[in-house]
């Protein structure tokens, strides 16, 4: 049997691995348009709690449409960057930044380019507060002019994952990011380092990459740079021994080399803390599988928050996230609250019609998958 093509909401590398890995389709994520971004048009709500008992005020939360999420410096695996430099479609101003960066030497590493600012607390808070927002923190590899990612065939799993409404709610944020990005997370070093030493990497650079100085959770390794984050001279050399000045011929080696492999040879390079992660993205994956209705359904109190609609807007309903939520016009908010102490499903929905609020098929995946409805 053929396996699907996942390329429509995976870069292609990791798109094959994940067809391999999880042998059916994935949503298509048509609620999350990059192009044209979501939130820039729909911004999300964020719900700020004043008093307990009270209700909260609500505010919107947009991203700005010639910024969207691209707000933070990737993290490129060594083969990642040079599948990008080896592929003659990329964009120009994706090959120019993956130039100067290099050129810069800051976070240069064999392993793949990294982040000066990983382990800088401010530049964290900025992320969490700015994100989306703050043009200063905008993406090297943004391409400006189109508005768009100029490595976007070669983006990492982090980027890869990022879905601010996916089409299956709690469950398809929980597939992304509590199961394809962790795992990616843990086979794109695992294999950088593969890769490096499958090129020839001699190991008297290790001692230099593993500084014992560096901090273990702002880097795996050292990014060969002093504390202001320029680039140590003495420790860049040692860090590249023969492939100093070499650097783009390193990463196109280690892309050769990763992307023959299959995802067995994947899961048995990386070993057994990939195999671990693999096993819960394959259960995440099972839970984003539609379901047939239960057969009794009621309002999940408590768990989200509800945002009355303006002039005849659609009401809002918030359960998992600021970004997500879903939009009801009147008449079914009304019809909603006959499941408010849970009853038989065939009947409640018939009630429902009667008044007037005709509950689709997918409107009412659409609440369940938010968690706004849920098995009585």
């Amino acid at each position: 049997m053929p396996l699907p093509d996942l390329t429509n909401v995976l870069p292609p590398l990791y798109a094959r691995w994940m067809a391999e890995l999880l042998q059916g389709p994935l949503p298509d994520e048509s609620r999350c348009t990059c192009d044209d971004c979501a939130v820039a048009r729909k911004p999300g709500v964020i719900a700020t709690v004043t008093r307990p008992g009270e209700a909260p005020a609500f505010s919107p939360r947009p991203f700005d449409p010639h910024l969207k999420c691209c707000t933070v410096t990737p993290k490129l695996a060594n083969f990642l960057v040079g599948a990008a430099l080896a592929d003659p479609a990329l964009a120009q101003v994706g090959r120019e930044s993956l130039h100067q960066r290099i050129a810069s030497r800051r976070a240069v590493t064999p392993f793949g380019l990294w982040q000066v600012e990983a382990g800088n607390v401010e530049y964290r808070r900025r992320i969490t507060a700015e994100f989306g927002l703050n043009r200063a923190l905008l993406c090297p590899h943004y391409a400006v002019e189109a508005d768009n990612c100029g490595i976007w065939k070669h983006r990492n799993g982090v980027c890869s994952s990022y879905f601010c409404r996916p089409v299956r709610g709690w469950e398809g944020a929980a597939f992304w990011l509590g199961g394809f990005r962790p795992l990616s997370r843990a086979f794109e070093p695992a294999l950088a380092q593969w890769a490096a030493s499958q090129a020839g990497l001699p190991e008297s650079c290790l001692l230099t990459l593993y500084d014992f100085r560096k901090h273990p959770e702002a880097a795996p390794w050292s990014d060969l740079c002093d504390d202001d984050g320029m680039p140590d001279e003495a420790s860049y050399a040692a860090g590249w021994g023969p492939w100093a000045g070499r650097e783009e011929e390193l990463y196109r080696v280690c892309a050769e080399k990763v992307g023959a492999l299959s995802w067995a040879q994947v899961e048995e390079i990386c070993g057994q803390p990939v195999k671990a992660l693999t096993q819960v993205t394959l259960t995440a994956y099972r839970a984003i599988q539609v379901k047939e209705l239960p057969r009794r359904l009621k309002l999940n109190w408590g768990a989200f928050y509800w945002v009355g609609g303006d002039d005849g807007e659609p009401d809002k309903y918030l359960s998992y996230d600021q970004n997500d939520y879903v939009e009801l016009p009147r008449s079914l908010s009304q019809g909603l609250m006959l499941f408010k102490d849970g009853g038989e499903t065939a009947l409640l929905l018939k009630r429902a019609e009667a008044q007037g609020a005709t509950f689709t098929p997918e409107i009412l995946q659409d609440l369940i998958s938010h968690r706004i409805l849920v098995e009585a």
